[in-house]
């Protein structure tokens, strides 16, 4: 298993966050999601390649790589490297100001292959196991987001909570609240990785 993970969304440069939108209401108190998406995916990089797992990152710089340039790197490394997953990390958001909505949610495709199906369960159960940030909804939903339904390789998205609630940004932006989504993700892919190796 060769695992990429999909940082978006850019991050901040002198001061300025370089993707319009992509940000809590207000930060502080709030997050900019590329900053999040970037931590996260650095923090379980460490993790992964620690315990073996062989994993990129294929945006972790600060500039937003658009998604049509990432699903373009991903289609054509994938002919490469046949057994190529992508988890695109995210933090949701519900409008442009404070909201009540909150808790994780774990995508796939709608004609989405079993090993998508199969790794995005088993993620979201880790992470409502072991993330301070529960599931939202009872099962993976089915959206048609680009990275999951052009790409051609198993791919799942995980939304890691959201940025427009109060309570879910804090997790968000915590030390112990990053340290327990990393643990939930890494747990989820060294199962998904040991049942696809018997």
């Amino acid at each position: 298993m060769k695992l990429l993970l999909d940082a978006g969304h850019g991050g901040v440069a002198w001061g300025q966050y370089l993707t319009a939108g992509k940000r809590s209401p207000q930060v502080p108190p709030g997050i900019y999601e590329g900053e999040f998406n970037r931590q996260i995916c650095w923090q379980l990089f460490l993790a992964l390649r620690g315990a073996g797992v062989d994993c990129l990152i294929l945006n972790p710089g600060l500039i937003n790589i658009s998604l049509s340039e990432r699903i373009k790197y991903i289609n054509r490394l994938n002919v490469l490297v046949p057994d190529l997953h992508v988890l695109s990390i995210h933090a949701n958001a519900s409008g442009n100001d404070w909201d009540e909505a909150n808790g994780a949610v774990v995508f796939v495709s709608g004609n989405c292959s079993d090993e998508s199906l199969a790794l995005a369960t088993i993620l979201h159960n880790s992470v409502n196991k072991f993330s301070d940030i529960k599931m939202r909804y009872a099962e993976v939903l089915s959206r048609d987001f680009s990275i999951l339904s052009v790409t051609n390789c198993p791919a799942v998205l995980l939304e890691c909570g959201f940025m427009t609630n109060k309570n879910d940004t804090e997790i968000l932006n915590s030390a112990s609240g990053q340290s327990r989504i990393v643990y939930a993700i890494w747990d989820a892919i060294m199962t998904y990785k040991q049942g696809a190796e018997k």
